[in-house]
């Protein structure tokens, strides 16, 4: 689940606003149905053992519809997915567990939340980090005004690696200061 106040979850609060960049999907916007139940972030438009508000459970033979009903069938744009506790709903469109299609799980990558956004999967950076090269698999990987290390990545964000250092053709040989 995705919104400024739950980043992959209840609680996780995003950096910056979830915006449309290219190379990773961010969409604005909360997820409708976000609640605490029993110390854990459902959705209960579509959680069969929350459906509608936290302890409403269907019957063994429905499923949450995708809007708050327990029902044979799913509504609007939800699909019929099947799962190890038995069929559910899922928005294959924004579901982070049903990312495109029922039980493909958007990874969740360093310093950054998993989303999906149409379909594919994408990530929301943690507070204070930057996804600087567009690539979702590595993550979120630079820290704006961080100090720069000797390691081939580009730290501070600032689109030079391993400025104020020497590196020896990345052998083992420690990094130095430049100019002394």
């Amino acid at each position: 689940a995705i919104d400024r106040e739950n980043c992959g979850g209840c609680g996780m609060v995003c950096a910056s606003p979830a915006i449309s960049e290219e190379g990773s999907v961010r969409r604005p916007g909360g997820v409708p149905g976000l609640e605490m139940c029993g110390g854990v972030c459902v959705n209960t438009l579509s959680d069969r053992n929350n459906c509608g508000g936290c302890g409403v459970v269907c019957d063994p033979s429905q499923v949450c519809d995708g809007t708050g009903r327990c029902s044979t069938e799913c509504a609007g744009s939800a699909e019929m997915c099947e799962g190890d506790t038995g069929p559910y709903c899922a928005v294959l469109e924004t579901d982070a567990e049903n990312c495109g299609s029922c039980g493909n799980v958007c990874a969740p990558a360093s310093h950054a939340a998993a989303v999906c956004g149409a379909g594919t999967c994408g990530i929301i950076c943690d507070s204070g980090y930057e996804d600087a090269n567009g690539l979702a698999e590595d993550g979120c990987e630079c820290r704006p005004g961080a100090p720069e290390t000797c390691d081939g990545e580009d730290n501070n964000c600032n689109g030079v690696a391993d400025e104020g250092f020497e590196c020896s053709g990345w052998t083992e040989e420690p990094c130095t200061l430049s100019g002394g």
